[in-house]
């Protein structure tokens, strides 16, 4: 289990701070069915991480919340919890600005991955968590199989 920071209030970056939610974490399978092994982000883990830009500071130029940014290997904190505007605790992390930010998809330009029906909006959140860590579950031993590997 990973180490958090709780901060209970609201935060404001300051100067050309930047903090992202989501940061892409766990196995990937390509389209090939190759698996790409995660080790929680310290030897073979080691490569640039998809993450949301949650809130910038006034120095920040070219991001905005809900952007995708893809981040170079190691350049954010651990993470911290803190309440975000609903009230709602969420999982954060200070990400270096600008040197380690190395592409940048616009809010609308990607979609979210889901495994959950067109009418999502319904499933809590959390439990969409689950159904796409479930799918992705799913894909490994899919793939584990087709490479004659008894899972």
């Amino acid at each position: 289990m990973v180490d958090t920071i709780p901060i209970d209030g609201k935060i404001r970056p300051i100067q050309d701070r930047l903090y992202v939610k989501d940061i892409e974490k766990g196995e990937n399978i390509t389209k090939s069915g190759l698996i790409i092994l995660d080790d929680n982000m310290s030897e073979r883990g080691v490569r640039p991480r998809w993450a949301t830009v949650y809130k910038t500071g006034p120095k920040v130029d070219g991001l905005n919340p809900g952007d995708r940014i893809l981040i170079a290997h190691a350049r954010w904190t651990k993470p911290f919890i803190a309440l975000d505007d609903n009230g709602e605790y969420v999982e954060l992390r200070a990400a270096e600005y600008p040197d380690s930010i190395l592409l940048v998809m616009e809010k609308g330009t990607w979609e979210e991955e889901s495994a959950t029906p067109k009418s999502s909006s319904t499933i809590p959140e959390t439990k969409k968590r689950t159904l796409v860590a479930s799918s992705k579950e799913t894909q490994r031993k899919n793939a584990l199989k087709k490479m004659k590997i008894i899972v």
